[in-house]
């Protein structure tokens, strides 16, 4: 028989797909660091530093690579896609190396010849970022003098075609001359896209200081030497003078389309540092991280910044901060808004329900929702409760339009390409009475979301893959789901069409123990609203079943009658076929 005609193995398939293997020493390389980690237990040496003590995870994954030849390439661009200094690449051209008996690298001899650089363009290629922080050797800053003078080419000079992001840690004495090289030296570097300043410090220490220099200097040089840098992010504690200046120069990068930004509780520097960001039209990714504050201003501001091609939101901070973030921004085109409340106190619960429901009613584009709350004290649940009061003393700077709209309601009925959404899992605030009685002003009486609301998510999200949030479980009648599943209008094929729910977490409240009947009456709604439904779990639960709640136990028969729908729905269709 001829060799043509000969089926390659799976082995061999597997060895020739470069992509798939670099997926597999990605995780190999990730687990390592991972078990890497020292874990201290009473001060005692960790079982994987007592067997492994002088073998690095690189290490182990080079020594993997080798053992065959198809592994080499996938192996070496795992290893160098991300290195912690530039020591790894300068160490690879002769001649470099502690100068005399001092602790600074430089160099003996300049290489100028293109066999000098041969080893050095083999493993360039493959860094796409480089971290400049403390490293135990320091380097020279008169051997970025001699790199700049090496003209960029493919035989000689200090050539990084692929490198797209740099990293620069201010907590410690941070390589400031490296990073100043990276990003003046446009010719070395042709594809540098993002700078990331973490740990950036104000005080009057030296350290600070650099720091302080530093970002002065950086915007300048992003804007005569790095026009593709379009991806900037700033971690650290700031002084309302610097915090001012950054602000204020980010509008002379009109290329930026990714900020993220840790911004001071101050509401003047949030409302500032907004309208700064609202001036970048080629924006589409927003990060900002808020500190608390200890005042809270009670001056209202009305002006929306108007952000027309942000994409993608994120918040994370306090609630009342967030809430604040969340009423200066106005996105038509947002697609993806993920919200992260580091505290929550009962006076921000209706303030901040009333901006996120005004966010939603602009954003009918939206695609992902999430808002999550912290793990320990209030996470925010009560949001989305329904309040019987029009008027609630809640919170002065409510806006009592959107107060009223559950915001499950909201999300059905403004955003039709939801395809993800998450709400927070459970809720320590009681709202059953008014936080100020003696106001006279009346009681806000929580109503949490019912299993029946999915009928509304169902309908008006059809796109819907992904959902999590806190329900209150009880008997469903068979007359709901109907009502759903009758055609209406002129298209009653869209109606219809099974929806697509993939996964659903859900997490009890406020439900107590249910019969039987009652479990598999809500199985059969879940069943028949989400016939493609393949992941119905328990969000936020843990521990034995005789350690649960009552809700836990609850929606575990829940679980299981569903489970047993889906294993006699299967049944019936092979039996069929």
């Amino acid at each position: 028989m001829s060799s043509d005609l000969a089926t390659p193995a799976p082995r061999d398939d597997v060895l020739s797909n470069e992509d798939l293997l670099g997926i597999i020493f990605g995780f190999v390389q990730e687990f390592n660091h991972a078990e890497a980690t020292p874990h201290d237990f009473n001060g005692s040496t960790s079982l994987r530093e007592m067997l492994l003590p002088n073998l690095s995870s690189n290490q182990q994954l080079l020594n993997l690579a080798l053992t065959h030849k198809s592994f080499l390439e996938p192996a070496l661009k795992v290893l160098w896609r991300h290195i912690p200094s530039l020591l790894p690449l300068l160490g690879l051209l002769p001649e470099f190396g502690l100068i005399g008996k001092s602790s600074d690298y430089g160099f003996k001899k300049i290489p100028s010849h293109a066999s000098d650089w041969q080893r050095f363009h083999v493993y360039a290629p493959y860094v796409k970022a480089i971290t400049l922080g403390k490293v135990p050797q320091s380097i020279s800053p008169f051997v970025y003098h001699v790199l700049a003078l090496a003209c960029p080419s493919h035989s000689v000079g200090f050539y990084v075609p692929a490198l797209r992001a740099i990293r620069v840690d201010c907590s410690s004495p941070a390589n400031f001359p490296g990073a100043f090289f990276v990003t003046t030296a446009s010719q070395h570097f042709p594809s540098l896209r993002k700078v990331e300043v973490v740990n950036y410090l104000t005080g009057g220490a030296d350290l600070h200081a650099d720091s302080q220099v530093f970002l002065q200097q950086l915007f300048p040089v992003l804007v005569g030497r790095q026009p593709r840098v379009n991806q900037l992010a700033f971690r650290g504690e700031w002084n309302l003078s610097s915090f001012t200046e950054l602000q204020d120069r980010l509008p002379s990068l009109p290329q930026l389309s990714h900020v993220a930004l840790e911004v001071p509780g101050s509401m003047l520097l949030v409302r500032q540092a907004c309208h700064r960001l609202g001036q970048l039209r080629n924006l589409r990714h927003l990060s900002i991280r808020l500190s608390p504050t200890s005042k809270r201003s009670k001056k209202k501001y009305t002006v929306k910044e108007g952000f027309s091609s942000l994409r993608e939101l994120e918040v994370v901070g306090p609630a009342w901060e967030a809430s604040r973030v969340i009423s200066s921004i106005e996105g038509p085109r947002l697609e993806h808004v993920f919200i992260h409340l580091t505290s929550f106190e009962l006076l921000d619960a209706l303030c901040l329900h009333s901006r996120i429901g005004n966010l939603i009613q602009s954003s009918p584009r939206l695609v992902t929702f999430s808002l999550t709350g912290a793990s320990s004290g209030a996470s925010g649940q009560d949001i989305f409760a329904s309040y019987s009061q029009s008027s609630s003393p809640v919170s002065s700077d409510s806006e009592p339009s959107t107060a009223q709209v559950s915001i499950v309601h909201l999300l059905a009925e403004r955003c039709p390409n939801l395809t993800s959404l998450t709400l927070p899992a459970s809720f320590n605030i009681s709202l059953t009475s008014s936080p100020d009685s003696s106001s006279g002003s009346g009681s806000a009486h929580p109503t949490y979301a019912s299993i029946t609301c999915l009928s509304a998510l169902a309908k008006g999200c059809p796109h819907l893959v992904d959902l999590r949030l806190g329900l209150r479980l009880h008997a469903v009648a068979e007359d709901d789901l109907v009502g759903f599943w009758k055609p209406q209008g002129s298209e009653p094929d869209a109606v219809r069409r099974p929806h697509p729910l993939k996964s659903l977490w859900i997490n009890a409240h406020d439900t107590g123990q249910l019969t039987v009947p009652e479990c598999i009456s809500i199985a059969k709604f879940l069943h028949g609203l989400f016939p493609r439904l393949v992941q119905l779990e328990q969000y936020g639960g843990s521990g034995s079943f005789s350690s649960m709640s009552l809700e836990c136990k609850t929606f575990y028969c829940v679980k299981a009658s569903f489970q047993t729908m889906k294993e006699m729905e299967e049944q019936l269709s092979r039996a069929a076929m």
